[in-house]
């Protein structure tokens, strides 16, 4: 088990955590009714965020995408802080049930990880922002399976999920967040070739496997890492195919793609055989934690 570094000592205003006192009282409960707290190996823990106010920084992170290095450095300090301040006062404020006092103190910084940073990632995760426009712009309507795409070359199968955007303050005077959706998708759906390419007028020598052509809703849902793997193993494949052709990632043969994936072992429909189903609803129900 490593040892964990705990913030003792770590002053922040008060008067920007008003919200936060009111949610202890309201939910009862422990720590782990506030965080997101999974148990890991080696007896560490990994904490997301749960509910209306809890690790999210909410609407703090809009000038990210376009922001210089100096001003991402600063969205990065914030967002430190404000982490540090939520735990430093769920463990530590005399308001704060003492079961919460308690359970959140006895958590800390891993003294093994990021080591140079003093615990700390030295990047925020960044799910989402400036994304690609392409020839083709996947939507929630191919994730709900009511537009299929004829050039597959991965699928998605994450729920649609988005984590809140902003708060607000409703002509009533009452605080609300906005913007988080968690939707399950019916069955995997499968991302368009066209949706990892530029306009041809724009660039045809791009391809893009993340950051990919989707609305907002449709990249809750593809934005998962192994389907990143796949789109990634898709544009090489394609890239050496355009290369072999000699043509533009645009005008790649999609048959000779298809099959190119299909000999690598790509899964590009779903299968819709029981065993396979059972698998995949299992598996779904398990990473939403039914």
């Amino acid at each position: 088990m490593s040892s964990i570094r705990i913030i003792t000592n770590f002053c922040f205003d008060t008067s920007n955590l008003r919200a936060r006192r009111m949610v202890p009282s309201a939910r009862g409960g422990t720590g782990s009714g506030l965080l997101k707290i999974n148990e890991l190996r080696g007896g560490k823990y990994d904490l997301n965020n749960l509910g209306p106010i809890s690790t999210d920084y909410v609407g703090a992170s809009f000038g990210y995408p376009d922001g210089d290095y100096a001003a991402r450095e600063k969205i990065l300090d914030d967002h430190k802080t404000y982490q540090m301040g939520l735990l430093y006062f769920l463990s530590h404020d005399p308001d704060v049930p003492i079961g919460i006092r308690q359970e959140v103190g006895a958590l800390g910084l891993a003294s093994d990880e990021f080591i140079e940073t003093d615990g700390w990632s030295q990047q925020l995760y960044v799910r989402e922002a400036r994304r690609l426009k392409g020839r083709y712009v996947m939507t929630e309507h191919n994730a709900f399976g009511r537009d299929v795409v004829e050039d597959p070359i991965a699928l998605a199968s994450y729920p649609i999920d988005s984590h809140h955007v902003q708060r607000i303050v409703g002509s009533d005077g009452v605080a609300l967040n906005e913007g988080n959706v968690t939707i399950r998708v019916p069955e995997p759906f499968p991302i368009s070739y066209r949706a990892l390419t530029p306009l041809a007028k724009e660039a045809r020598n791009l391809l893009v496997a993340s950051a990919i052509s989707a609305s907002h809703t449709a990249y809750g849902s593809i934005r998962m890492e192994p389907v990143f793997f796949a789109l990634g193993q898709a544009a090489g494949a394609a890239a050496s195919l355009a290369i072999d052709q000699k043509t533009s990632v645009q005008d790649v043969d999609y048959s000779v793609l298809r099959k190119t994936l299909l000999n690598e072992g790509v899964i590009l429909e779903w299968d819709p055989d029981p065993s396979f189903s059972d698998l995949y609803l299992y598996l779904r129900n398990y990473l939403i934690g039914e």
